[in-house]
Parts: C-alpha cells; sequence; structure tokens
C-alpha cells in the first residue's frame, strides 16, 4: 500500500471541503517534529476520524528517528482525549509496543 498517497488524498479531500459543522481537530499537514510551521497554509482542519487515520498512516510514511516520532505522537493523541477514537485490542497492543520502542531509541 503506498501510505503516502492515501496520505495525501485524506489532506486534499479536507482542503478542497467546506469547514464541516461539526467537531474537528487541527492537523500540520508537515508535522513540526519535520520542520512544519504553526502557518496557516500547513494547517488543515480534518474530522476526528480522520485525524486519526493520518497519524496511523504517518510512522508508515517515514523512517528512522521521524518514525519514532510519530509512533510517540500516535501514542499521545490516543491517550490525552477521550473524544479520539480509540483502536481495537490488536491496533492497541501494535501501536504500544511501537511507541515503547520510539521512546527507548529517542531516549539514548
Amino acid at each position: 500500500m503506498n501510505y503516502k498517497k492515501q496520505y495525501d488524498l485524506l489532506i486534499q479531500k479536507a482542503l478542497n471541503r467546506f469547514l464541516p459543522k461539526c467537531y474537528t481537530e487541527k492537523h500540520h499537514i508537515i508535522p513540526r517534529s519535520f520542520g512544519g510551521s504553526n502557518d496557516k497554509t500547513n494547517l488543515v482542519s480534518l474530522l476526528a476520524r480522520e485525524h486519526y487515520m493520518v497519524h496511523l498512516l504517518l510512522p508508515k510514511m517515514v523512517n528512522g528517528k521521524r518514525k519514532y516520532k510519530m509512533q510517540v505522537a500516535l501514542w499521545n493523541m490516543m491517550i490525552k482525549s477521550e473524544k479520539r477514537h480509540m483502536p481495537n485490542n490488536k491496533q492497541y497492543q501494535l501501536i504500544k509496543e511501537n511507541m515503547a520502542s520510539a521512546l527507548s531509541i529517542l531516549n539514548k
């Protein structure tokens, strides 16, 4: 699967629609940890489900330290708000294991 293509399609869909009248979350198109800014051109409003989906895709699109940072970001996203989607048990285990490994590598 081409994860970058899926990511780009979700972002383009959100950029090309009118802002929904439901709950949305701001997302950095280029993550700040990759050098992205808080500029309006780097932000997009995503539905909570879309935001979760792009954060599932991000660790699969990159390698090295960026991958580990995205795994930690995904974990933080999941645990910090009850409004966010929680994964099924298999996804949770994989995400938790990846986050623990990423933190171990990033903290060296």
